[in-house]
């Protein structure tokens, strides 16, 4: 439970920091903004069908890619970010919302997960993610 109310905490700490990527002018910004929001959207799909009751076997397989593609997004964004560095066209201030959002998302995405882990994966299963994570 703790997991869940620290995504929630996360999630809602950014919240106005989204709605200002979702309206910069910045044509990179607003990519790094659909990137986090597909990641969030697909999150919650995953979760949703758990929660739902529509829980299989197959269900720990589709966490676990879940996990790595939340982990590749935020190593793809790091690439981004320094690419975009060194263009030397990124604001300060668009830097400095868009590191806190990255966090942010990737830390409440990882907690979200974890949090469906603890409540609903068998203690068997629990270790094999484990190991594979």
């Amino acid at each position: 439970v703790s997991s869940a109310v620290a995504s929630a905490k996360y999630t809602k700490d950014i919240a106005h920091n989204i709605v200002s990527m979702e309206e910069n002018s910045s044509p990179w910004v607003y990519k790094q903004y659909e990137i986090f929001r597909t990641m969030i959207i697909r999150l919650y799909k995953v979760i949703s069908e758990v929660i739902d009751g529509k829980y299989s076997n197959e269900m720990l397989t589709k966490i676990f890619v879940l996990v790595q593609d939340i982990k590749q997004v935020d190593s793809v964004f790091l690439q981004s970010l320094t690419k975009e560095l060194t263009k030397e066209k990124m604001k300060k201030f668009d830097l400095s919302d868009v590191l806190h959002i990255n966090r942010y998302v990737y830390l409440s995405s990882l907690s979200f997960v974890d949090a469906i882990k603890q409540m609903f994966l068998k203690e068997e299963e629990k270790r094999v993610f484990d190991q594979l994570r």
